[in-house]
C-alpha cells in the first residue's frame, strides 16, 4: 500500500509498469503459498492407510500394520507398525477432519452386514463358506459346504450361526464402495488389477489354514476383532499362480511375528509369498474385514524383459523368473513408486543377471539378446504401459457390466 499510494511528494512517481510487475509478483506469492498450503493437506487414499509414504518402503518386502489408534502395549519383536496421531488432519471435499475419524468412517462406509442382504439379491455373486472342524488326535481340517446349502440367505445365516465363515469373492462386482476403493488402490500403485474379497466370520472360529497368496493384500477391518498371525520372511519370494502351492509341514515352522489384534479401521499389508492365518478364536462377536489383492500381472520386471527381446528367449526368461531363490528381481513389480525413476536401473541389473545365467547355460545366443535389450528400455516401459493400461480398462469394463447389471441394488 505505501508503495503505490503513500509515497512522499518528493519521490519520483513509480512507473505504470513496475506498479504491474510488482502486483504480478505478490499475486503469485500468494497463489503458491496457498497452493503449497493446500497440497500438503490432501493425502491420497494409501497415505490415508498408510501415514508418510511408509508403504513405499514395505511394498513387496514386509508386512506393515496401519493402527487407528496406538497400541497400549508394544514389544521390539512386534510386526512393524504405525498408528495415526490425535493432530493428524486431512481435507476432503474442501473439509477438514482428523484422520482417525475418517479411517474409522471409510471402514464402515466400505461395507455393513445389512448390505449383504442387496448383495445376495444379485445374480453371479461368487461365496463359498468354510470352518476349521477337529478330527481328533490333534488333528484338524477345513470343511466346505455344498453351494446347494448356501444358496439362500436363511441358509448363509444358518450356517454362520453354526460357526461357519462367510467369503464373497470379486465382491467389487456387486458393491460400489468397494469398487471405488479397488481403483484408487490401482490408481494409487500403478498395478493393474486391484481385487476385493469380504470375509464374515462368527464368534470364536477360524476358517482357514495357514497360507500366502500369489498377490500382495491390503486388509482393512470393518467390523468387530479379528487376531492376525503373519510370518517374518516369505516362503515363496514374490510368489505368483504358477508357485502358488500347499505349505509343507516344514514351510509352516518358520519364525512369525507375536499374534496381533485388528480392530475397526486397522489396516494390514502383506506381501505375496508371507504365510499368514486370521482367526476370532477367543472373541465373543463375529468379525467383517475386507482384503484387496493387488495383482501384479502384466506388470513385473520380468514382462518388462519380454518386452525388449526376442519372442523365442521368452520360455527362458519364463523358467529364470520362477526360481526361488532369495531375491529374484525378474518378479519384482513396476509399483508406482519405482515406474519412473528406479525402472532403467532395474531393468539393467536384471538383464545382467539373465545374461550371466544364459553364459552359465552356454546359450551364446540368449546372452546376445540379452545384451541387445539394454538399448530398449524407453520402448519397453513404454509397451508394457499401454498393454497394462489396456488390461486394467478390460478388467474395469467387466466390472461396470456386473455393476450395472444390478444397478439399482447397488445404488440403495
Amino acid at each position: 500500500h505505501y508503495l503505490f499510494d503513500n509515497k512522499p511528494a518528493t519521490s519520483k512517481k513509480m512507473p505504470v509498469k513496475f506498479k504491474l510487475l510488482w502486483a504480478n509478483m505478490i499475486y503469485l506469492f500468494i497463489f503458491f503459498t496457498l497452493k503449497v498450503a493446500v497440497s500438503t493437506d490432501v493425502v491420497p487414499l494409501l497415505d490415508q492407510l498408510f501415514p508418510e509414504h511408509s508403504i513405499s518402503s514395505a511394498f513387496e518386502k514386509h508386512p506393515l500394520l496401519s493402527r487407528v489408534f496406538e497400541a497400549e502395549e508394544c514389544s521390539e519383536e512386534e510386526i512393524p507398525n504405525l498408528s495415526l496421531y490425535s493432530n493428524n488432519y486431512t481435507f476432503v471435499d474442501g473439509n477438514r477432519h482428523k484422520m482417525q475419524d475418517l479411517r474409522l468412517h471409510q471402514a464402515s462406509w466400505l461395507f455393513q452386514f445389512n448390505d449383504l442382504d442387496l448383495v445376495f439379491r444379485q445374480t453371479g455373486v461368487e461365496h463359498k463358506m468354510t470352518k476349521k472342524i477337529s478330527l481328533g488326535g490333534g488333528m484338524e481340517a477345513i470343511q466346505e459346504l455344498p453351494r446347494t446349502d448356501i444358496n439362500t440367505v436363511e441358509k448363509i445365516l444358518t450356517r454362520f450361526e453354526a460357526g461357519y465363515s462367510l467369503l464373497i469373492n470379486k465382491i467389487q462386482r456387486h458393491w460400489i464402495p468397494l469398487l471405488t476403493y479397488s481403483r484408487l488402490l490401482e490408481d494409487g500403485t500403478n498395478l493393474p488389477r486391484v481385487g476385493a474379497n469380504l470375509y464374515v466370520t462368527p464368534p470364536n472360529a477360524a476358517a482357514f489354514d495357514s497360507h500366502w497368496d500369489p498377490m500382495d493384500v491390503i486388509v482393512v477391518q470393518v467390523y468387530g476383532q479379528k487376531y492376525w498371525n503373519v510370518a517374518k520372511d516369505p516362503t515363496v519370494y514374490l510368489s505368483n499362480p504358477q508357485l502358488k502351492h500347499k505349505p509343507t509341514l516344514e514351510e509352516l515352522d518358520i519364525p512369525h511375528y507375536p499374534t496381533f489384534l485388528m480392530k475397526p479401521g486397522d489396516v494390514l499389508y502383506i506381501p505375496r509369498g508371507f504365510l499368514h492365518n486370521a482367526s476370532t478364536i477367543g472373541l465373543f462377536d463375529k468379525s467383517l474385514h475386507v482384503t484387496f489383492g493387488v495383482e501384479p500381472e502384466l506388470a513385473a520386471v520380468k514382462d518388462l524383459i519380454e518386452h525388449a527381446i526376442d519372442p523365442e528367449f521368452h520360455p527362458s526368461i519364463h523358467k529364470i523368473s520362477l526360481q526361488n531363490n532369495t531375491h529374484n528381481l525378474l518378479r519384482e513389480s513396476l509399483h508406482a513408486w519405482r515406474i519412473d525413476r528406479d525402472i532403467p536401473e532395474l531393468f539393467e541389473e536384471a538383464l545382467n543377471k539373465v545374461e550371466a545365467i544364459a553364459e552359465t547355460m552356454e546359450d551364446l545366443e540368449f546372452a546376445k539378446a540379452c545384451k541387445e535389450a539394454k538399448s530398449q528400455i524407453d520402448s519397453a516401459i513404454s509397451k508394457l504401459k499401454d498393454k497394462a493400461n489396456e488390461k486394467t480398462e478390460d478388467f474395469r469394463k467387466m466390472d461396470d457390466t456386473w455393476i450395472e447389471a444390478s444397478k439399482d441394488l447397488s445404488n440403495r
